[in-house]
């Protein structure tokens, strides 16, 4: 991947309540029991996500559980479900449900087998959701099981482009289900034609600069779009968000604009302000000034500010 999986998969859930600032750690592995750092203000949230490019060590795993001071907790692994951990994701689960926290799990690799999808079944019971970020095609075996636990589920595909004509069958059988469409370009009229063949709940995730009005004029027509996640890799220019304000976020779309680089600038908070994202990721260095901070906070959607790697 070319961004980090933790940071892409923060587009993934649902969204906070407008207004709510949330600080969202990002790890690589965890060092000894979580704590929310002490930063903010009364009434701010605080999220852990900790990635694992292997198997958890389950030392890793009870600290995660005994985290404190968090509201939600997201998990990244890296491969598939592990048999070996089974009783781990459900500790977890007892753990983040007796403690009113937001608990996630999210895998990256091939979808789910059948005895994979039993292992979580009782962790969707307990209130977690389960998301895949998957490069393949679902087939037949992997989308029934999929659909075993439809309602806890979500799927993100990252194929590097959009569903081809004759690829809509294999993705019908995920119907019903949340999906995710991870590229690095906006769809144009063949793929949104291909998109309105799909009952599924549509997020598209670009990495780039903000759409223009015609390429919004595209995104509109597509039927089932639940979110429009911008994920900016380059600064800017003038007048390029503008595109957004034309974005129909009627009746039920949602804007994300997620900033994974350096220090934004006055005028893109200028921009922030008019168009009004329903989420909005910066980086915490963005909050070094005061003026800054006070323009976040008052921006109506929910605000998201990354910390990396606070401890190492």
């Amino acid at each position: 991947m070319i961004l980090r999986v933790a940071a892409i998969l923060v587009f993934l859930g649902q969204f906070a309540f407008g207004g709510e600032l949330w600080f969202h750690e990002l790890r690589d592995g965890v060092y000894g029991t979580p704590v929310a750092p002490a930063v903010g203000q009364a009434g701010d949230k605080y999220w852990l996500a900790a990635e694992f490019r292997d198997d958890p060590a389950t030392v890793e795993l009870d600290a995660v559980r005994d985290a404190r001071g968090y509201q939600r907790v997201t998990l990244v692994f890296n491969r598939s479900v592990s048999p070996a951990l089974s009783g781990h994701y459900l500790e977890l689960a007892r753990g983040w449900n007796g403690a009113g926290v937001r608990g996630e799990l999210k895998f990256v690799g091939s979808l789910p087998t059948e005895s994979e999808m039993e292992i979580l079944k009782p962790v969707c019971d307990l209130g977690v959701k389960i998301y895949f970020f998957t490069a393949l095609l679902p087939t037949p075996y992997e989308a029934a099981n999929v659909q075993s636990l439809k309602g806890c589920v979500e799927v993100a595909f990252a194929i590097g482009r959009y569903f081809k004509s004759e690829e809509i069958p294999d993705v019908k059988r995920l119907s019903g289900l949340p999906l995710l469409l991870a590229n690095d370009y906006y769809p144009t009229y063949p793929h949104v034609d291909h998109l309105n063949r799909l009952d599924n709940a549509l997020a598209l995730q670009v990495t780039g600069l903000p759409p223009t009005a015609e390429q919004v004029q595209v995104i509109n027509k597509v039927k089932n779009l639940a979110s429009l996640y911008v994920n900016l890799d380059r600064f800017p220019g003038d007048g390029e968000y503008d595109g957004l304000a034309s974005l129909n976020r009627a009746p039920q779309a949602r804007l994300a604009i997620r900033w994974g680089f350096g220090t934004p600038r006055d005028s893109d908070l200028d921009a922030w302000e008019s168009v009004r994202p329903d989420r909005l990721i910066v980086p915490v260095s963005f909050l070094d000034s005061a003026q800054r901070e006070s323009r976040l906070r008052a921006l109506n959607g929910e605000v998201t500010v990354e910390i990396s790697d606070p401890w190492r």
